[in-house]
């Protein structure tokens, strides 16, 4: 089985496996602490570990850094304590990769980053703190589009029909 460890903050956002990466400082754990306080539910922060669980990436905490959410402010958050035991799992499936960077077109497909030679989405966010309702968005974009439904592309093809019937005038 392949494992492996990577340095982040692992958020279920809905019932989408958030990896949020970015340097030490970027703000992740901010965004987790963001995310938790909408109602979304806590893996892991720091160092999370890797396995493939029927062929998808599952992340998990480690024992020492447990229900710990440790931000640059100098606050540890217990994040069971604080939020409450339902707020915390012990493990999830990751369908998204967030990091900071030039934001993406609202056109254009997503860049894919590997974990564990498996391909996933990778989103770059400006900026990571105050970026909770952008994940959220992400999470229920990639939701939708498990469903087969995909709102960039009904936009688009709303706007195109806009078009033909203007220039058909």
């Amino acid at each position: 089985m392949s494992e492996t460890s990577i340095h982040g903050v692992l958020i279920q956002v809905q019932a989408c496996g958030v990896l949020i990466t970015g340097p030490a400082g970027s703000g992740k754990s901010q965004l987790g602490l963001e995310l938790l306080s909408r109602g979304h539910r806590f893996i892991a922060d720091d160092v999370i570990d890797l396995s493939l669980r029927d062929e998808l990436v599952h992340g998990q905490g480690v024992d020492e850094s447990g229900d710990y959410l440790a931000l640059r402010c100098g606050v540890v958050v217990n994040v069971a304590r604080q939020f409450g035991p339902q707020a915390v799992l012990a493990h999830c499936p990751i369908a998204l990769v967030v990091s900071p960077g030039p934001a993406l077109t609202p056109f254009a497909a997503p860049p894919r980053t590997r974990l564990l030679e498996r391909s996933l989405p990778q989103h770059f966010l400006h900026t990571l703190p105050g970026s909770a309702i952008c994940v959220e968005a992400l999470a229920q974009a990639w939701l939708d589009a498990q469903s087969g439904y995909n709102a960039a592309q009904e936009l688009a093809d709303r706007q195109a029909a806009r078009l033909s019937d203007a220039q058909g005038a």
